[in-house]
């Protein structure tokens, strides 16, 4: 496993393809709960995967978490973009988040 600067695993995964399924199944499930449009809800799926990893909220340690082929930098900008100009509905996010741990614990509700 290769390992970024501050010590952050590359990949939790073992391939590029359960990296794949992991975001499909992240994203498909928010997409039930949330009326966002597709780009909205990629960049969600993938902050997730980054939070799960890293267990912090610091930007820097989630921007080099997130699975994705944009650079460190990039990713860092999107994530202040992303919660500098938008407002989450607490219930619809609540409603998600529950949702996405009956999945990571085999129930579905």
């Amino acid at each position: 496993m290769q390992v970024l600067r501050r010590g952050l695993p590359r990949s939790i995964y073992s391939t590029e393809e359960a990296i794949m399924d992991e975001i499909t199944l992240i994203h498909q499930t928010l997409h039930q709960h949330f009326g966002w449009h597709g780009a909205r809800l990629r960049f969600l799926t993938l902050f997730l995967i980054a939070l799960f990893r890293v267990r912090t909220v610091n930007f820097s340690d989630l921007s080099l978490a997130m699975p994705s082929n944009a650079k460190a930098d990039s990713r860092y900008k999107r994530l202040q973009r992303f919660f500098s100009g938008f407002e989450l509905d607490y219930g619809d996010w609540a409603k998600g988040m529950m949702n996405l741990m009956a999945m990571a614990t085999g129930q579905r509700g």
